[in-house]
């Protein structure tokens, strides 16, 4: 009995130090590329155009300002209608 306990142990050990795996850092936004504005009061001119500018309902004090740029590229950086403030990290995505 304590051999099959010490089995069943070591499988279940195995199994959680397979699964595991390392956390995003903190400027990782999923799949999508990280953008980091200089300050919290303008975006650069090189994000070209805002194109867009969209508010999720169950978040109504921020609203999702999108740019793109000469080269197509969407830059998207969060607007705190609360702080009147731009958050100082943005996603950046690229088309193929």
């Amino acid at each position: 009995m304590i051999t099959r306990s010490g089995g069943l142990l070591t499988l279940l050990l195995a199994a959680v130090v397979v699964s595991c795996t390392r956390l995003p850092g903190p400027n990782a936004r999923g799949g999508l590329l990280a953008d980091t504005l200089s300050d919290a009061t303008s975006v650069p001119s090189s994000w070209g155009t805002l194109v867009s500018v969209t508010i999720n309902p169950a978040y109504t004090d921020v609203s999702q300002l999108w740019f793109e740029d000469p080269a197509g590229r969407i830059h998207l950086v969060v607007y705190d209608l609360r702080q009147h403030q731009l958050q100082r990290v943005a996603a950046l995505i690229t088309r193929r």
